[in-house]
C-alpha cells in the first residue's frame, strides 16, 4: 500500500523519464545546441499560458520561429504532459520541472569544462593545489 501523493509523485517521475528520453534522443540526433531551442519553446509556452495567450497566434509564431522543434514540443512533449495532468497547474509544474532537467542537460558541458580545469590546472582557479590548506579570508 502507498499513499496517494507518493503514487502520483512516482507517476510524474516515470513520465519525466519518458520525456527526457525523447529529449536525449533529439540531442543525440541534432546535437547539444538543440536543447537551448527546446528550452526557449517551453519557456514561451509557459509564459503564454501564464498570460492566457495560449492560442493559434502563439502556435503559429512558434512554428515559424522554431520549425522542427515545434513537432517535438507540441506533438510529443506537451500532449503527454497535458494528457497526464489532472489540473492545469500540474501541467505547468511538469513543464517547469522538464525545463529544469533540460537546462541541467544543456549546461552540463559548462560545468564539465570547469571541473576539467580544476583537475588539470588547479592553480588557475584556486591559486594553490586543490587540496592545499589555505587561510580563510576575513569578512570585509
Amino acid at each position: 500500500m502507498v499513499e496517494a501523493w507518493g503514487l502520483r509523485s512516482l507517476e510524474r517521475q516515470r513520465l519525466m523519464e519518458k520525456l527526457i528520453r525523447i529529449i536525449s534522443k533529439l540531442e543525440d540526433e541534432e546535437g547539444e545546441a538543440i536543447l537551448f531551442g527546446v528550452i526557449q519553446v517551453l519557456v514561451e509556452c509557459l509564459q503564454a499560458k501564464k498570460e492566457k495567450l495560449y492560442n493559434d497566434f502563439l502556435l503559429a509564431k512558434a512554428i515559424a520561429v522554431h520549425g522542427e522543434l515545434y513537432n517535438v514540443v507540441f506533438n510529443e512533449l506537451l500532449p503527454k504532459i497535458d494528457s497526464f495532468a489532472r489540473a492545469p497547474e500540474e501541467a505547468d509544474v511538469m513543464v517547469a520541472d522538464l525545463l529544469k532537467k533540460i537546462l541541467d542537460m544543456a549546461l552540463s558541458s559548462v560545468y564539465a569544462e570547469l571541473s576539467h580545469i580544476e583537475i588539470m590546472n588547479p592553480r588557475l582557479i584556486f591559486h594553490a593545489d586543490a587540496m592545499a590548506d589555505v587561510e580563510m579570508p576575513e569578512d570585509e
